[in-house]
């Protein structure tokens, strides 16, 4: 009798495993539609090259990125940038990889797109990552990182899931904020 219990049991923990890896794979296709939906939406083309110097930076610093390239028109102006996320590569402490990983967005925007208006007042939101509430989710609401890449992209960085509500409160804080 003891051993039917555990047959039971195992084979039932069995089922449970493989419908939990089933309910994820279908999570991700469907987070997957959701995105593809979200840059058609919005007009943003895949890219895939992108200019030398946000390369060699993202090489460095990333792996598994995805890039588009998006335009804003506010005002009769144009603001061209390049939407990248992904995740960045394994940081190594005292002989041991860090394997805590955080899901990054990264706008790049072109030489001479941005007022230094947008620019002081990007660079006085930026906070350091950091968890917003005792359940230790991200805080996505602030950029954690402003940055000249050689002289000439200027990126910002958010912390920010992959997903499309997250990616929608980006651009509405990007259609609301730039000048």
């Amino acid at each position: 009798m003891e051993v039917l219990l555990v047959v039971v049991i195992w084979f039932l923990g069995l089922i449970g495993l493989i419908l939990f890896f089933v309910w994820l794979f279908m999570r991700k296709s469907r987070i997957k539609g959701e995105l593809k939906t979200f840059f058609e939406k919005y007009d943003f083309t895949p890219q895939a090259s992108l200019p030398v110097s946000i390369s060699t930076f993202l090489r460095n610093n990333f792996h598994s990125v995805t890039s588009y390239h998006g335009l804003i028109n506010k005002n009769g102006e144009q603001f061209p940038f390049f939407w990248i996320y992904g995740f960045p590569k394994p940081a190594f402490y005292y002989n041991k990889t860090n394997t805590y990983v955080e899901p990054y967005l990264l706008l790049f925007f072109p030489p001479y797109t941005l007022s230094s208006k947008f620019i002081t007042q990007i660079g006085q939101s930026v906070k350091s990552p950091s968890f917003k509430n005792i359940l230790l989710t991200w805080d996505t609401d602030h950029p954690i990182e402003i940055k000249l890449i050689d002289e000439k992209y200027f990126m910002v960085k958010w912390q920010s899931r992959h997903k499309v509500d997250s990616f929608e409160k980006r651009l509405q804080w990007l259609y609301q904020n730039i000048c």
